[in-house]
């Protein structure tokens, strides 16, 4: 089965597991007796169907590998096979947590976007990548800008930035758009 899963929760729940040494498990999982996660594959559903508007969010990556005969696959939404813990999470099987915003389009692209990306994937990619830059230079949003975590904060040459660096290589290639790209 997947080697890693994901669960979704609040941040304060997940800070308080993380004082607490082990994630117990949200209201609904404790209900229902496990720790509900998903798949790769299931983790974008998840968030539209039951976190939709919620603000505040964390995306935990787990190492399924660590949690043992703990974590069944079991036949839930859609006939799919979804991962559940049969334990408390301990924090070392985490890899990762990360801020998941989602707003009101509950981690979906909203239908203008998915128009927008439709029509810009019709282009070949150099059109595509002209178009893109061009928006911007427009001054079209790049996206909506992340939320700030201190804990991502990085200081390079006495410069300070919001979050580590980093930038497709070639995107902007002959930085024409940089303020645009890093808001």
């Amino acid at each position: 089965m997947s080697q890693f899963i994901y669960k979704i929760a609040p941040e304060a729940m997940w800070r308080e597991a993380e004082r607490n040494g082990r994630f117990t498990g949200a209201p609904i999982d404790i209900a229902d007796g496990f720790i509900h996660f998903s798949t790769a594959t299931q983790v974008r559903e998840t968030a539209a169907k039951h976190f939709a508007g919620q603000a505040d969010l964390l995306l935990i990556a787990v190492d399924a590998a660590k949690l043992g005969d703990a974590l069944k696959y079991e036949v839930s939404r859609g006939g799919a096979l979804f991962p559940h813990l049969y334990a408390a999470l301990a924090l070392d099987a985490v890899l990762w947590v990360k801020p998941l915003p989602l707003g009101a389009a509950g981690g979906r692209m909203s239908v203008l976007d998915r128009i927008g990306q439709k029509l810009l994937f019709s282009f070949d990619p150099e059109t595509a990548h002209g178009l893109s830059i061009a928006a911007l230079r427009c001054g079209l949003p790049a996206a909506s800008p992340p939320p700030r975590d201190a804990r991502l904060e990085v200081s390079v040459c006495g410069l300070d930035f919001p979050n580590p660096l980093g930038m497709a290589a070639g995107y902007d290639k002959n930085a024409e758009v940089p303020d645009a790209l890093l808001k």
